[in-house]
């Protein structure tokens, strides 16, 4: 069996018959579909039972809540095609995504691809993403690292397609103890158990913003000690491969950034803390060595952050212009 397609669900009843579909209606066979209903309270289990019932490739799992780093992991476990896909059940993929993966999976030896995808909020048309580079091209172990360091490869999981056999050999799970960033520890760890990665900027991932089951605010001291667990843990990832202690820096102030800039406008005892770990990680790094025009901006913003009465306006600034851009 060429995929395992991995799809964690919770209270998706309206919503997960098009993802589902949208695999069913790919030309290629070559697939099963492991749904993980992550004890959803709804009729998300009906609406599984019932494709279940109807095509053979279809397994479903029902587990209490634990999140959907749970969910990935039951489905990893149970899995046994050769290569893992992973999607959230709003989004959705276009047709001639499994054939197109074939194809180019079948064609060289290597562990995996990362593919481009749309972007679609409910205002507005999907948008390419333009995600990983322009120029299709295939990377080693070290240049992945780099780029994911450099902010070139995301934190997502569903952009990336990958060997089984990788996750089994370098131990990959997610993180079931942080409900942020988890993605991010994966799509880090598997730079050190890859050899080789076709990085394409061909797209047929809908990807949808917005998303009520997914969406999460960093509100409690509970959530931005998760954020910090896991930059510990990309830190010590980056650190066995023998990445520049600049570089990992950097990486950790682009990950930080998001979540300080969307920061709630109450939780001012979180922003405080978050601001000071910002500042801090900025004391390493100089300016001109940033390798991206955006990490030098964010740079300049976590110099600002020392000034605790500007904590207020560069949060809020971030997401005028953020929705700003979203019109």
């Amino acid at each position: 069996m060429k995929f395992s397609i991995i799809i964690p669900v919770y209270n998706r009843e309206h919503i997960v018959r098009r993802c589902i579909d949208s695999v069913l209606v790919q030309s290629s066979s070559d697939y099963e579909i492991l749904i993980i209903d992550d004890g959803s309270t709804d009729s998300t289990w009906s609406v599984l039972s019932e494709y279940e019932s109807n095509n053979d490739c279809v397994k479903i799992f029902h587990k209490d809540n634990g999140g959907v780093s749970s969910a990935r992991n039951l489905g990893l476990v149970n899995a046994n095609g050769e290569y893992i896909v992973f999607l959230d059940s709003d989004d959705w993929v276009a047709q001639g995504y499994l054939e197109y993966l074939e194809t180019v999976l079948t064609s060289s030896e290597i562990d995996g691809i990362i593919l481009d995808y749309y972007v679609a909020s409910p205002d507005s048309g999907p948008v390419k993403a333009q995600s990983t580079a322009s120029l299709p091209r295939e990377i080693g172990a070290l240049e992945y690292r780099d780029m994911f360091l450099g902010g070139a490869i995301k934190n997502c999981m569903w952009d990336k397609v990958i060997r089984r056999e990788v996750f089994l050999s370098g131990k990959i799970y997610f993180p079931e103890n942080i409900s942020l960033c988890e993605d991010a520890v994966v799509a880090a760890s598997i730079g050190k158990a890859i050899e080789s990665l076709k990085v394409t900027d061909r797209a047929f991932l809908h990807y949808v913003e917005n998303r009520g089951s997914l969406s999460r605010k960093v509100t409690k001291v509970s959530t931005v000690n998760q954020i910090f667990e896991a930059l510990d843990i990309m830190e010590k990832v980056f650190q066995d491969s023998s990445s520049s202690v600049e570089k990992i820096n950097e990486m950790k102030l682009r990950q930080l950034f998001y979540y300080v800039m969307t920061l709630e406008s109450g939780c001012s005892l979180e922003r405080r803390e978050i601001f000071q770990k910002f500042f801090l990680i900025s004391g390493s790094l100089k300016i001109r060595k940033c390798q991206s025009r955006r990490s030098k901006a964010y740079l300049v913003i976590a110099r600002l952050s020392r000034f605790p009465l500007l904590h207020s306006l560069l949060s809020y600034s971030y997401r005028f212009f953020k929705n700003r851009a979203n019109v």
